[in-house]
């Protein structure tokens, strides 16, 4: 699935058991991520297009073209977030 503005994700909940996850770090019993800290339910609707390189073609057909790469500025509960695409699961297509 491609993801688009519109588009209503999800970012997966932080995991203890995660050795990547904030609160496994010494010291910490709970993550610190931004997700966390703030609470969010973790979901959110795509708002813009962030970075990203543009098709060559781009010069003669811009909307025929897209953009490869680059990050998503998406709409959470607790505020604005930006994204990578393979850092979120899309749950409901525009």
């Amino acid at each position: 699935m491609l993801v688009k503005v519109g588009d209503l994700v999800r970012v997966p909940k932080c995991d203890n058991d995660d050795p990547t996850c904030e609160g496994t770090l010494p010291g910490n019993t709970e993550c610190g991520c931004w997700f966390c800290s703030n609470d969010s339910s973790g979901i959110g609707m795509i708002t813009k297009r962030m970075g990203g390189a543009t098709d060559p073609l781009a010069t003669i057909a811009p909307d025929a073209c897209v953009k490869h790469g680059g990050y998503w500025s998406v709409l959470f509960d607790v505020g604005e977030w930006r994204l990578y695409g393979k850092e979120m699961e899309i749950i409901n297509e525009k």
